[in-house]
């Protein structure tokens, strides 16, 4: 999953800016504690950017800090509540931390928001499973299957 810029338009985020698009390069270069700095140095100047938040994220999940993922993810959402991949990403890292009725409750947010959306289901399959619920997992993969016959991750 790559990070998601959203450009302000406005000269006094501009520093900002450039310090996310470095921290995007940082992060494609695997230079992850050098990305983190220039993300963190870009929220301090605009804390109101989700995208940033999930960057941040994204970052952390990269060197398995999930629980401070976890933290930027629900920074994020507080931003923008509706959005799927943040939903995906946080739910995910729920199942990465053993909190599966959390992991579960996200994955449902995410199926009422866009039932369409695949993700949750296939990602679901890995949190029943680790739970020992093979039958709730099974039928999620189904699920993911009418949506997408290729699924990899249901693989």
């Amino acid at each position: 999953m790559g990070y998601m810029i959203f450009d302000t338009g406005f000269g006094y985020y501009s520093e900002a800016e450039r310090k996310a698009r470095n921290a995007c390069e940082l992060y494609e270069n695997g230079k992850m504690a050098q990305a983190l700095d220039e993300m963190e140095e870009a929220l301090e100047i605009n804390p109101d950017n989700s995208a940033w938040h999930f960057n941040k994220a994204l970052t952390l999940d990269a060197v398995n800090r999930f629980d401070d993922a976890i933290s930027e993810y629900e920074n994020a959402l507080q931003l923008n509540p509706d959005d799927l991949e943040i939903l995906n990403s946080l739910a995910i890292d729920y199942t990465r931390t053993g909190q599966y009725d959390r992991a579960i409750d996200t994955f449902e947010q995410i199926q009422e928001i866009d039932y369409t959306f695949e993700p949750c289901y296939c990602n679901r399959i890995i949190t029943y499973t680790e739970m020992g619920q093979h039958d709730l997992a099974e039928q999620m993969f189904y699920l993911a299957q009418q949506i997408n016959p290729d699924c990899a991750l249901c693989y």
